[in-house]
């Protein structure tokens, strides 16, 4: 029988491993930057330094193979208030006065946390490798599930805090003395909130300083990190276009389903067609594979940026159906959206496209086409007129036009008495922009709907493109 020591002592390290990863996630920031300068009416680059530590140059390219940048968080999370923390160390023997000059529109604002002597005493006693070091430096040393805990315990909890006036650098928070032998910890935490997904997001500003033994004295350090925003929930690809169905034709295709900031288990139930239509089916959810999200992340990595970990990932395959059963698609330009829901309400969508051939086409001349186009851009305030033709494949098909159904509203459509020409039953399809009602191009889903009259009606939705200039 295996002794206690056996069976827990693996099970310890195992949840000591889990808890760490977790706390070194939530707790810890991307490191970049900083270059110290001499800052506004400053006689020259000397006096008390408030030094920033362990970060690496702004403007040093991104390595992939930089064991420091796996500790630490550089993407977050879309519409989610985020922060960033740049930490210095101040060893100077007066006391400053500190301000902050942010430079960046998405910085909503920032703080001042201070580690106190007490706190900085537990770390060396508790981490005796190498008790200079920063705990955020210590990752990097000897990377250890167990310092995330002991960083956040002893050193996050006990940060007292004093928030900066971002919009007057004259209200300044005041530094303690310190010694080499006693320096003061602390960090400067940048807050933003983003509503656009801009790869990556900079933050920056100036940290200023001035000693009260040399008020006319004043030096600053920039401070600026880059830094990935993304979507909670992200499909690739968003849509695709499969080209043409015929009857009795079908398309497959493949969309990932994905989270960098997220873990979730993807299931039928999450995946909602809003129209509940049948001629599109869910084939196969299949988890991705650690290659294949290694694979996404690099085709998704901003510019010198490191790529992101894909918590979770799936591979969704659908098939478009020109019918199915006793449903068939409408005519024309069809889209078909599916949407993934998470249990919070965040959703991305996927859509499929096709252009659906039946019994009718739309003619112009001698050509088949699949559009109404009013042709070069043309003045606001001259009416415009387009007449095609709708031919049926069958003698006995008859159709009817639908004039709620158009968009914008403003489009005037006119169906014409059936016709035989040539042994095939037509009709003369009228569509009116009328004056001053279009000032630039026609939105993408402008349309003119009609449907056949059989049992099932089937309808016809064609494309209106125009475009107009005052």
């Amino acid at each position: 029988m295996k002794s206690l020591t056996q069976v827990v002592l693996p099970i310890s390290c195992i949840l000591l491993l889990i808890f760490g990863l977790s706390y070194m996630t939530s707790f810890t920031s991307n490191p970049r930057d900083l270059q110290q300068k001499a800052g506004p009416s400053s006689k020259a680059n000397t006096g008390p330094k408030v030094e920033t530590i362990y970060f690496p140059s702004a403007e040093a390219a991104y390595k992939p193979d930089d064991p420091y940048l796996k500790h630490f968080r550089h993407y977050y999370e879309l519409n989610k208030p985020g922060f960033h923390d740049f930490w210095f160390r101040y060893t100077g023997e007066t006391s400053l006065d500190l301000a902050l000059r942010p430079s960046c529109s998405t910085c909503s604002g920032a703080r001042l946390g201070l580690v106190p002597a007490d706190a900085l005493e537990k770390w060396k006693n508790a981490w005796p490798y190498s008790p200079a070091l920063l705990p955020c430096q210590a990752f990097q040393a000897v990377p250890n599930p167990v310092l995330p805990i002991l960083f956040y315990d002893m050193v996050m909890k006990s940060l007292t805090w004093k928030d900066f006036d971002i919009t007057n650098e004259s209200n300044t928070i005041p530094l303690p003395a310190a010694s080499k032998a006693k320096p003061q910890l602390g960090l400067v935490r940048f807050f933003w909130t983003t509503k656009r997904a801009d790869n990556p997001i900079h933050l920056h500003g100036d940290l200023i300083w001035a000693s009260a033994k040399d008020p006319n004295l004043r030096l600053s350090v920039r401070l600026r990190v880059s830094l990935g925003v993304v979507a909670a929930l992200s499909i690739l690809p968003a849509r695709v276009d499969v080209g043409e169905l015929n009857f009795g034709e079908k398309a497959t295709r493949e969309f990932q389903v994905f989270s960098v900031t997220r873990s979730f288990t993807l299931d039928p139930s999450m995946i909602k067609d809003p129209l509940q239509d049948s001629c599109l089916s869910i084939d196969a959810i299949v988890p991705m594979t650690d290659a294949e999200k290694e694979t996404l992340a690099v085709q998704i990595r901003p510019k010198d940026s490191p790529p992101p970990e894909i918590r979770s990932g799936y591979k969704v395959r659908v098939t478009l159906h020109e019918r199915k059963g006793d449903k068939q698609l409408d005519l024309g330009k069809q889209d078909r959206t599916l949407e993934v829901w998470l249990a919070d309400g965040e959703k991305a969508g996927f859509t499929i496209s096709a252009l659906v051939r039946g019994d009718v086409q739309v003619v112009e001349g001698s050509e088949v086409r699949d559009v109404i186009d009013f042709g070069p851009r043309y003045r606001s305030n001259l009416e415009k007129v387009k007449k095609v033709r709708l031919v049926a494949k069958r003698p006995d098909l008859d159709l009817e036009l639908l004039p709620e159904e158009r968009y914008p509203s403003f489009l005037q459509p006119e169906l014409s008495e059936p016709m035989l020409v040539q042994g095939k039953k037509q009709w003369t399809l009228t569509v009116t922009i009328p004056k001053d009602t279009l000032y630039q191009e026609l939105p993408l889903n402008s349309a003119i709907v009609v449907r056949t009259k059989e049992t099932p009606p089937r309808r016809f939705k064609i494309p209106v493109k125009a475009i107009a200039a005052p």
